[in-house]
């Protein structure tokens, strides 16, 4: 295993060092020197492959530290804590000088070191690989760079001969994200710059109950679009001895309102034991997005004081966002920001989407 990436033991001692922090306190290091900033926003998600943050500094243009680590090229190591919980950890990738009446700053994008397989392409020597599930693979692609690899549910079955698309062209992340299509999970990256697999949250104890009007941030604003959706998925291959294989998930509102929308797509990974499964995660995948609403919250913790978090579960009700009746819904994303005065988040919010056995959609059903 190769030493390009921190080992997640260094970077958990590391974290020690702020385990007395209060909990609304924001930390930025970088290239292990604790920085004060000004402001700064960061996301994370159940299907955000590479989280990210940015903040803001003052710059002094004769700061030697800030000038070296800042530089085009320095690639810096950075973690970011809010509370004594680490966050993210990743490299300065972005910067931007800005000088204006008000003083000179920088503005810091950080991304998580899950960016380098998001940007990084297949190497040609594993363009086809044969008899292995979705761990084996992961495992064999991400482990020679030092990625650790977490499964929060069972990775399928395995697949007989899986290809990239097109050696150079197809990332390792876009890889990944296809194969894990076709066993129904979603994939994202954790705070020490690992990555994981898991299916989306249908049920649950709700972690916290958010309202309109109470408590909220200062704007509210929503778009629903039902032309994302569609009545019918069709997904279709080939097996091994060229037989076609089909399998179809619907949606029964879309299907009694508008039946001509159907989406055929190709599941050339999955065999006759998973294209079943490959047509129902095109349906939720694309009906998460277009069931999806923001909702902003005033404060970063739950009920029970946790940060908030993807893939849990809340409580939410507000005839503004079109929640006129208590409902349970699913943690998508999550986007916190913080000034020097205040702080405010974003969430995403899901109904619960389960399929029934027949392949169709149920929706908020547990």
């Amino acid at each position: 295993m190769a030493n390009e990436y921190k080992k997640r033991a260094e970077l958990e001692t590391a974290a020690s060092r702020f385990k007395n922090n209060p909990k609304e306190k924001v930390t930025l290091v970088l290239d292990g020197r604790e920085l004060p900033h000004m402001s700064g926003r960061f996301a994370y998600g159940v299907d955000v492959l590479c989280p990210s943050y940015n903040c803001i500094i003052a710059w002094n243009p004769k700061d030697d530290f800030i000038n070296k680590a800042t530089a085009r090229g320095s690639l810096a190591e950075s973690q970011l804590y809010i509370g004594p919980e680490l966050v993210c950890s990743g490299r300065l990738y972005a910067r931007e000088n800005v000088i204006a009446k008000n003083g000179i700053t920088k503005q810091l994008e950080f991304y998580s070191y899950t960016a380098d397989i998001v940007d990084g392409h297949i190497p040609p020597k594993f363009k086809e690989i044969k008899n292995s599930n979705l761990r084996q693979i992961a495992e064999l692609l991400l482990g020679i760079h030092g990625f650790h690899v977490d499964f929060k549910n069972d990775p399928g079955n395995p697949f007989d001969a899986v290809e990239s698309e097109r050696s150079g062209v197809e990332t390792v992340g876009k890889f990944l994200q296809r194969l894990a299509a076709q066993r129904g999970l979603f994939i994202c990256g954790d705070s020490l710059g690992g990555v994981v697999f898991q299916k989306a949250a249908n049920s649950g104890t709700p972690v916290a109950r958010i309202e309109y009007p109470g408590r909220v941030a200062t704007e509210y604003k929503a778009r629903f679009d039902d032309r994302l959706r569609f009545a019918k998925y069709f997904a279709s291959s080939m097996s091994g001895d060229g037989k076609p294989l089909n399998a179809t998930a619907s949606d029964p509102q879309m299907l009694e309102k508008a039946p001509a929308r159907q989406l055929l797509f190709e599941a050339n990974d999955a065999d006759a034991s998973t294209i079943k499964d490959a047509a129902e995660w095109r349906m939720l995948r694309i009906e998460l997005e277009a069931l999806s609403v923001g909702f902003p919250v005033s404060d970063w913790f739950d009920g029970s004081g946790k940060l908030w978090r993807p893939n849990t579960i809340v409580t939410a009700k507000s005839p503004v966002l079109d929640i006129p009746d208590e409902k349970n819904y699913v943690i998508k994303n999550v986007e916190f920001a913080w000034t020097a005065g205040e702080r405010s988040a974003q969430l995403t919010l899901v109904p619960p989407l389960t399929v029934d056995g027949s392949g169709k959609l149920k929706v908020g059903v547990k």
